[in-house]
């Protein structure tokens, strides 16, 4: 038997082709391929087996083409969602969107942290 459970939907009756997924704390960012960005709240059930997603928002158009790739960085009071579309990247914070965007073809985001414990 493999070492992992096989592959259930959670999201039923979604009619966009899905191209990018991310999780951060309670959120679940779906990009799609017509460049929407729908944004699910994820509660545990009290049985602790089952997840619920609630659809909170869709930015409809947030880019002219397909989502690629979403990242997600955490600095200080900073929580920024980065949104690799074509050539262009697009930053959404705290649900707004913000009027920055910038030409790249790839996203990176790495994470530099200390053990507890450790000097």
């Amino acid at each position: 038997m493999a070492p992992f459970l096989y592959p259930t939907p959670v999201i039923q009756g979604f009619k966009e082709k899905i191209d990018a997924l991310s999780v951060q704390g309670d959120r679940l960012y779906v990009g799609t391929s017509t460049g929407n960005l729908h944004i699910y709240n994820v509660e545990e059930q009290q049985d602790g087996e089952e997840m619920a997603f609630t659809l909170v928002e869709v930015k409809k158009a947030l880019t002219r083409r397909s989502i690629e790739q979403l990242g997600f960085v955490k600095h200080l009071d900073l929580n920024l969602l980065v949104v690799l579309s074509g050539d262009l990247c697009v930053l959404v914070a705290d649900a707004q969107l913000i009027p920055r965007r910038e030409y790249c073809h790839v996203i990176s985001v790495v994470y530099n942290f200390t053990p507890d414990g450790a000097s």
